[in-house]
C-alpha cells in the first residue's frame, strides 16, 4: 500500500515538475507563431547581364530598386527580406523553400501578408526569382529574442562578391546621373554620407532640415534621429526625383550615393532661389480615394498554360484596353487571353504579324510596353490629382473673399458676358483654322500612344466633346467616349454597339478632317 503510494506521489511530482518547466518557459514556447504569406522576389540587377526582365539593365534597375541597401540601412544579404511595417527590422521569419531571412526593407505595396524575398545579384539573381514567383506558404515569424538567438540559412549558396556587385552598381548609377538632371561631378560638400533609419546625428539633422526647406518635413519632426517621418519625406523625394518608382522599390527611404547627389544639387538651387519642389504623383493620387492605386508590374514571362496574379493583371490590362472581353478576370492563360495579346502586340507595333516569334507570349519587349502603360496611368492620374487641389485651393480662396468686392465682381460679369457674346459671334472661317490647326492624318483606335492622339484630343475638346482635364498623347476610355459622342452627334453611327464606335475609321475621319460640323 504504501509502495504504490509512493508511486503516486512520484508520479504527480514529475507532472508538477513538468508543468512548472513548461510554464516557466511558456515565453519560448509560445514566442513565434505562423502565419500565411503571399511570397514574391526581387533581385539586384547588373549592368551587362545576359537578359532583363523589362528588356534593359534602367529598366530592371527602375523595377527591383538600386539593389544596394533595404530601408534599414543594411546592405543586401543572402536572407534579405522586404516586409511591412508591422514586422520590426531584425524580425526573422522562416519560408518554406527559401529558409531563414531577416527583415530589413519596407514597401508601399508589402502589405499585410505580403513580403518579399531577396534572391542575389544579375543573371544569377534573376533566374532564382523568376524561378521563385509568387507563392502563398504557411512561415513561421519568430519574436525580437528568438530571432536573436536563430540563424540566418537560406537553401541557395550565394557564390557572389557582394562588395564587388555593390560597387559595380554604385559606378553604373554615377554614371547615369545625368538622366536624372545631375552632373556626375557633383561636388559632395554637405551630403557626404549614406544615411539608413534610426541613424542620428548632425548628418541626420541637416538631412532633416534640407526636407523641411524643400517642404517635405515639418519643423517640429527635426530631431536628428532619421525616424519613420523622416523616412517617409525622403522616399517622397526620391519618387518626386524619379530615383526610385514607388515606395516598393528596393532602396526607397535610404539615403545612399544618387539621393545625396541629387540632394547636393537641389541645395544649391535652393540657395540661389530657383529651386522648384517636383511633383510625387503617387502622393498626389492617395489623396482622392477615386484615383488612387498601388500600381503592380508584370515580372514574368506569361504565356498559353499558365496561370496566377500576374496573369489576372495582363486580363484586366488588356480588358481595359478594349482587347479582352470577360466579365472577370479569370487568372488562366487561356485561347482567348492569347488571341487578345496578339490583337494588342499587332496594334502596338510589338509583333509584325499574328505569327511573328513572341506573338502571344509577354515577353521583355511586351512586358516593358503593358508598364511603361502602367507609370503613364498613374502619372496622367497625377496630374489630375495636382488639378484638382488647385481648383479646391481656388474655391477656399474665393469663399473668403469679402463681400466689399461686390463692384469688382459686378465688372467680372460684364466682362464675362461681353466675352460670350463675342465668342458666339466667332465667325466660321475662325472655326475653320481651328480644325485646320488639328487636321488628323491617320485612323485611330483605343490603346493607341502617339501625336496623332492628341491632335484629336485637342479637336475634340474645342468642339465640346472630350470632358478629360488634360490632353495626353494616349487613346483611352476618355477619348472613346468622345469619340462616341461626335458619331452619334454626327450620325456616323446610331448606336455605341455599330461597328466601328468609338474609334476613328475612315468616316469619322474624313468628317473630322471635312469640318462638316
Amino acid at each position: 500500500m504504501n509502495l504504490a503510494t509512493n508511486k503516486i506521489r512520484f508520479k504527480m511530482v514529475n507532472i508538477i515538475l513538468i508543468l512548472f518547466l513548461f510554464f516557466a518557459f511558456s515565453d519560448f514556447v509560445y514566442a513565434s507563431y505562423q502565419s500565411t504569406f503571399v511570397v514574391t522576389s526581387y533581385y539586384s540587377p547588373v549592368p551587362n547581364q545576359d537578359r532583363y526582365v523589362t528588356g534593359s539593365y534602367e529598366g530592371d534597375r527602375r523595377l527591383n530598386g538600386n539593389g544596394t541597401n533595404g530601408a534599414s540601412g543594411a546592405q543586401v544579404f543572402a536572407g534579405f527580406i522586404a516586409a511591412p511595417s508591422s514586422f520590426s527590422f531584425g524580425t526573422k521569419i522562416f519560408i518554406p523553400g527559401f529558409g531563414t531571412g531577416e527583415v530589413q526593407d519596407r514597401g508601399g505595396a508589402i502589405k499585410n501578408n505580403r513580403i518579399d524575398l531577396w534572391m542575389g545579384f544579375g543573371d544569377e539573381g534573376l533566374n532564382r526569382a523568376l524561378a521563385w514567383g509568387r507563392r502563398t506558404v504557411v512561415g513561421t515569424v519568430y519574436d525580437e529574442q528568438e530571432s536573436e538567438n536563430t540563424k540566418l540559412e537560406v537553401f541557395f549558396d550565394l557564390n557572389q562578391d557582394v562588395n564587388l556587385y555593390v560597387n559595380q552598381i554604385l559606378e553604373a548609377l554615377a554614371s547615369s546621373y545625368n538622366s536624372y538632371g545631375v552632373s556626375a561631378s557633383v561636388n559632395l560638400k554637405s551630403f557626404t554620407t549614406d544615411l539608413g533609419l534610426n541613424d542620428s546625428g548632425s548628418s541626420v539633422k541637416f538631412l532633416q532640415e534640407t526636407l523641411k526647406n524643400f517642404a517635405y518635413l515639418k519643423a517640429d519632426m527635426i530631431s536628428g534621429t532619421l525616424d519613420q517621418n523622416t523616412r517617409m519625406a525622403v522616399i517622397s523625394y526620391q519618387i518626386g526625383k524619379g530615383i526610385i518608382d514607388n515606395e516598393t522599390s528596393f532602396g526607397a527611404g535610404y539615403v545612399g550615393p544618387q539621393t545625396r547627389k541629387n540632394l547636393e544639387t537641389d541645395l544649391h538651387l535652393f540657395k540661389t532661389g530657383k529651386y522648384k519642389k517636383p511633383i510625387n504623383y503617387l502622393e498626389e493620387i492617395k489623396k482622392y480615394q477615386d484615383l488612387d492605386e498601388d500600381p503592380e508590374y508584370i515580372l514574368n514571362e506569361l504565356k498559353k498554360g499558365v496561370s496566377g496574379a500576374e496573369v489576372v493583371l495582363l486580363q484586366e490590362q488588356l480588358s481595359t484596353l478594349g482587347y479582352l472581353r470577360i466579365g472577370e478576370a479569370t487568372g488562366y492563360f487561356g485561347e482567348v487571353t492569347e488571341h487578345a495579346l496578339k490583337k494588342f502586340q499587332l496594334k502596338t507595333g510589338l509583333i509584325a504579324s499574328l505569327n511573328s516569334f513572341g506573338a502571344g507570349i509577354v515577353g521583355p519587349n511586351t512586358k516593358l510596353f503593358l508598364n511603361n502603360l502602367v507609370g503613364q496611368r498613374i502619372e496622367t492620374k497625377g496630374m489630375i490629382a495636382v488639378k484638382r487641389k488647385e481648383e479646391e485651393e481656388l474655391l477656399i480662396l474665393a469663399s473668403k473673399t469679402d463681400d466689399s468686392d461686390d463692384n469688382s465682381n459686378d465688372y467680372e460679369k460684364i466682362t464675362t458676358q461681353g466675352s460670350i457674346v463675342m465668342a458666339e459671334n466667332q465667325t466660321q472661317a475662325e472655326q475653320s483654322v481651328i480644325i485646320a490647326d488639328n487636321i488628323l492624318s491617320s485612323e485611330l483606335d483605343f490603346g493607341d500612344n502617339n501625336e496623332e492622339v492628341q491632335k484629336l484630343q485637342e479637336l475634340l475638346k474645342k468642339l465640346g466633346y472630350f470632358k478629360a482635364t488634360f490632353i495626353s498623347t494616349y487613346y483611352g476610355e476618355n477619348t472613346k467616349q468622345a469619340v462616341l459622342a461626335f458619331q452619334l452627334d454626327k450620325g456616323i453611327v446610331v448606336d455605341p454597339d455599330d461597328q466601328g464606335a468609338g474609334r476613328v475609321g475612315p468616316k469619322t475621319l474624313e468628317v473630322l478632317n471635312g469640318g462638316l460640323l
